[in-house]
């Protein structure tokens, strides 16, 4: 059991960290709105609450 918890924490970790590049991407690339960031930061922000 420890190890499946431990797993789907890790599965989050690398999902929030793509979601993070993927923003640092489209700001970047100026092809992004306030609205796409703040939908970004939303799901990470719930990655990273499910993680801890």
């Amino acid at each position: 059991l420890q190890q499946c918890c431990i797993q789907q924490a890790s599965q989050k970790r690398r999902k929030n960290y793509q979601l993070k590049l993927k923003t640092n991407e489209l700001i970047q690339e100026q092809q992004v709105t306030h609205d796409d960031i703040f939908s970004l930061k939303t799901t990470m922000n719930d990655i990273k609450c499910d993680v801890n």
